[in-house]
């Protein structure tokens, strides 16, 4: 039986300075690498474009620095192209395929990275599949589940920018104000990659979905 991955931080660990071509030799390390994937039943998965305004690897220190955000992606849509170089996967930029190779369909965490609308089809041309607007801290565009908040004005106009492109919408990590705003604005497909039941776990965070989403 062939899978799908969801969502697999591939870049992120691979600019933490690990080598992801490497396989994993301690699960304690949390840690992914190609050899790991190429050896389980995972034959595509969303690779991630992850950014934050928080400080680290993947952070651009604050929501006005856009060039930042637009080179945090960048850096990491480069990884991706040079496995694709190396033979290592392949980049499906349309449709979705099971096959015998390992493959990825590019999935953007925090859309901060897109500086405006406009930027929405060179990105797609890139490869991008979906975009998620937010990590859990919040960006430009929406409030985060940690940071709370709705979609913005700037969110509103990206969403259809998405939309006019095909790109489907991610809702993890959004608020709850903002994931009504997504559904209320979108027309596109939405999906939530990496998001559990809240009455399955408990829970009350908006980390997770509630019945009603």
């Amino acid at each position: 039986m062939k899978w799908i991955d969801g969502h697999i931080d591939l870049a992120y660990v691979a600019l933490q300075g690990r080598n992801i071509l490497k396989k994993c030799s301690k699960g304690s390390d949390q840690c992914i690498s190609i050899p790991d994937l190429e050896q389980s039943p995972i034959q595509t998965f969303c690779g991630t474009i992850y950014s934050s305004p928080r400080d680290g690897v993947c952070g651009y220190g604050s929501i006005d620095n856009l060039e930042k955000a637009s080179s945090v992606g960048i850096k990491q849509l480069e990884i991706y192209n040079k496995l694709e170089q190396q033979g290592h996967i392949s980049i499906q930029r349309t449709g979705c395929t099971l096959d015998d190779y390992l493959s990825v369909l590019l999935l953007m965490e925090g859309a901060d990275p897109i500086t405006k609308p406009s930027d929405v089809t060179w990105w797609k041309s890139q490869g991008l599949r979906a975009v998620g607007l937010t990590w859990s801290a919040g960006t430009r565009y929406a409030g985060g589940n940690s940071s709370g908040g709705p979609i913005t004005y700037s969110g509103i106009e990206l969403i259809s920018a998405l939309d006019q492109e095909k790109i489907v919408h991610d809702a993890s990590h959004l608020s709850d104000a903002a994931f009504d705003g997504l559904i209320n604005n979108a027309t596109g497909k939405i999906i939530a990659s990496h998001s559990n039941s809240r009455a399955v776990l408990n829970s009350k965070s908006e980390r997770h979905l509630n019945d009603d989403q």
